[in-house]
């Protein structure tokens, strides 16, 4: 099927956007595209120091390249009608320092089996700061600066950071590698997964696994959800502020180790009178 409607997305502040429809392959889950509209949005770079991500549902995929001078923006917008995908919008400007990506989506309720999301790649100048706030769908954030990330569900990968990432995270596993600098989680549920980090890492954790490795300084958890904690490599101290120790393994530790008190299984006392 060959959607025929056009679809207007924002263009501001001198952005080049191109769309084209074209036919729909196979249906699938996630996957199903029944109306679809192709993006292409560029904006040059030059003296910026700050990407801002505002992105809904749908898959996000935010990647600093060496050499790149300009922010390029390609993706596809995905929706069950052909009203849903003329409101589906993507608009990139930029303000002072600040390049701002903003991703707008229907706003009338939807039906039990509706949908419309905007999957998009981000290709920005390599080490470029970013602050992400991502709605649904899976994310991976690779080859930035400071990070900031406010994630509401969906799996998200961050990796090759240079500069310190700040997480608030909501559900779906969660993997970081590869960050120059310290690591701040606040992790509602899914497994956590931490390897490599030059700096210190500060976790706080619903529900679910965390396996951490690698932390060039300190480690400290805030608090210990459900889900067993292991973590190996900590060139500094570990500490867990609330946790159970019968859950925590750990190895390699260089600095001092400041983890719960097993709990004591005591003998339940008999009521007076029984035997």
């Amino acid at each position: 099927m060959t959607c025929k409607n056009s679809v207007a997305l924002a263009v501001l502040f001198f952005v080049v956007t191109s769309l084209s429809f074209r036919p729909v392959s196979a249906q699938r889950g996630e996957d199903r595209c029944e109306f679809s509209a192709d993006i292409t949005t560029e904006l040059a770079a030059t003296s910026a120091e700050l990407i801002r991500v505002d992105a809904g549902s749908g898959s996000l995929t935010v990647e600093g390249r060496a050499g790149l001078s300009a922010v390029r923006v390609t993706g596809i917008a995905c929706a069950s009608d052909e009203w849903m995908l003329e409101e589906l919008r993507v608009s990139l400007e930029r303000r002072g320092s600040t390049l701002e990506l903003e991703t707008f989506h229907p706003r009338d309720s939807w039906g039990r089996n509706t949908y419309a999301r905007i999957d998009l790649q981000v290709d920005v100048p390599y080490g470029m700061d970013a602050e992400i706030d991502d709605g649904s769908g899976w994310a991976s954030l690779s080859g930035l600066g400071e990070l900031l990330v406010n994630d509401g569900s969906g799996d998200l990968t961050v990796t090759d950071i240079e500069g310190s990432v700040d997480i608030d995270d909501g559900s779906g596993g969660l993997e970081i590698r590869d960050v120059r600098g310290d690591v701040f989680v606040d992790d509602g549920s899914g497994a956590l997964d931490i390897d490599g980090v030059t700096g210190t890492v500060t976790v706080s954790d619903g529900s679910g696994s965390m396996d951490i490795r690698d932390v060039g300084e300190s480690l400290i958890v805030r608090e210990m959800g459900s889900g067993t904690l292991r973590v190996s490599g900590v060139e500094g101290d570990f500490t867990v502020r609330d946790g159970r120790n019968e859950r925590i393994r750990y190895s390699g530790i260089a600095g001092s180790v400041n983890i719960p008190e097993p709990r004591r299984r005591g003998r339940r006392r008999r009521p007076e009178g029984v035997r």
